[in-house]
């Protein structure tokens, strides 16, 4: 008479294995084609009064969790419950035991947070168009740091022109929850209500900043619901559900609402050095600045101190004695580079004896200023090819063309003048 389902949750999420499995099945999300096919061989074999239990950190917690419930209520026919809190491992028997599944109004439209038992119901809303998000957000998980944003646009769109249902203009809003209070602007603002015929779509951008205090391995799962809204003064329903889910558009269907779950990973190191695997650089060029750059990778650090050198071999002259074709260079600086950044820095050769097919490795060794053993370095390739050639080395006859071809085009401008 009942079911247990465990695995690792987030409100409205529950996935068994790694809790970051990709196989279809093995996860109960904001997608229902990747799992309904196998709950839904499950409907109409449970005894009467029988009820689904998810144990996984949360997965029934704040209205995120309690829709998720709601929605595998109304399909399944039984009541389900999901924790509302941590799952403490090797425990779960006694937290289950122990009252933290709670009893809560079925009809409530905006359940609170310690909603995690969600009865067979069905919240009525009117709908006249279809739902369903033509552009979401692209990918189901992203592992991210801290201090990183995150940009995302999707498109809210009016499905009614391939419904039979639901085939007319509607009020439509879209609603954006997350597990985690993280910074989430939407641009235009969440929940505003927006006319659509069948056929259009609004673009909706979201911005997600990981705040600088998260903690390694936490997760947020965010989901983004396309739904009505209703009222004299209309206002967004996130809860009324869709007229037709998913929508069948070119033989791909469209869902009304998306998830994206986003893991906590350690930052990486303090920073590091990108430049291009080689320059090309003209031969002639006295002062030819060979670009690198010095990033300070962790979007929470402080502007930071870098001090770098960067030196070649250079390029012996033929025979090798000097002059030099490039000479060796040792060139050294400091750089202040704020979090998140990267600062510009350049090598500079002097390419004036060179010529085409010569080439030299720049190397450049940088290191923390408040941490000298922290250190970064990279290499850099130089190719000599063909340099502009200067108008005053060019062969006389080239000169006197061009002189003759301004001549003529003075000449042309003076009788014109004389003419008007």
């Amino acid at each position: 008479d009942s079911l247990f389902i465990m695995g690792h949750g987030s409100p409205g999420n529950i996935s068994v294995g790694d809790g970051k499995s990709h196989v279809k099945g093995k996860r109960i999300d904001g997608s229902p084609s990747e799992w309904w096919d196998e709950l839904d061989t499950l409907k109409g074999k449970f005894c009467d009064g029988a009820t689904v239990f998810l144990l996984g950190c949360n997965v029934g917690a704040c209205s995120l969790g309690a829709a998720k419930l709601k929605e595998l209520a109304d399909s399944l026919g039984v009541t389900v419950k999901g924790a509302v809190d941590i799952m403490i491992a090797g425990k779960n028997w006694k937290y289950l035991e122990s009252g933290r599944f709670q009893e809560a109004d079925p009809d409530s439209a905006q359940p609170a947070c310690s909603t995690a038992v969600v009865k067979k119901a069905k919240k009525e809303c009117t709908k006249k168009g279809d739902a369903g998000l033509y552009n979401d957000f692209g990918e189901n998980e992203r592992d991210v740091i801290a201090g990183l944003t995150l940009e995302y646009s999707i498109s809210p769109t009016n499905f009614g022109f391939v419904s039979e249902t639901c085939p007319e203009t509607d009020t439509f809003c879209l609603h954006i929850e997350a597990s985690r209070e993280w910074t989430i602007t939407c641009d235009p603002p969440m929940g505003k209500c927006h006319i659509v015929d069948p056929g259009y779509l609004w673009w909706q951008d979201i911005t997600i900043t990981v705040p600088c205090d998260v903690y390694v391995g936490e997760i947020n799962t965010i989901v983004a619901t396309m739904s009505y809204c209703s009222g004299d003064e209309p206002a967004c329903e996130p809860l009324c559900g869709d007229c037709e889910d998913p929508n069948w558009y070119g033989g791909v269907p469209y869902y009304s609402r998306d998830t994206l779950i986003l893991y906590v990973q350690e930052s990486p190191s303090q920073f590091e050095i990108d430049c291009p695997e080689s320059t090309m650089v003209g031969a002639g060029q006295t002062a030819a600045y060979i670009p690198f750059q010095i990033c300070n990778t962790d979007p929470c650090a402080p502007p930071s101190g870098f001090g770098y050198c960067i030196s070649s071999n250079g390029v012996p002259g033929d025979p090798p004695t000097p002059p030099w074709n490039i000479p060796p260079i040792y060139q050294c600086d400091t750089v202040i580079v704020p979090g998140g950044e990267c600062g510009d820095v350049f090598g500079i050769i002097d390419a004036g004896n060179a010529v085409e097919g010569d080439r030299d490795t720049l190397e450049i060794m940088a290191w923390s200023v408040d941490d000298p053993t922290i250190t970064a370095a990279a290499t850099q390739i130089v190719y000599v090819e063909e340099g502009t050639v200067p108008l005053s080395t060019a062969p006389m006859v080239t000169v006197l063309v061009l002189a003759a071809i301004a001549a003529a085009a003075f000449l042309m401008r003076k009788r014109a003048a004389s003419r008007a």
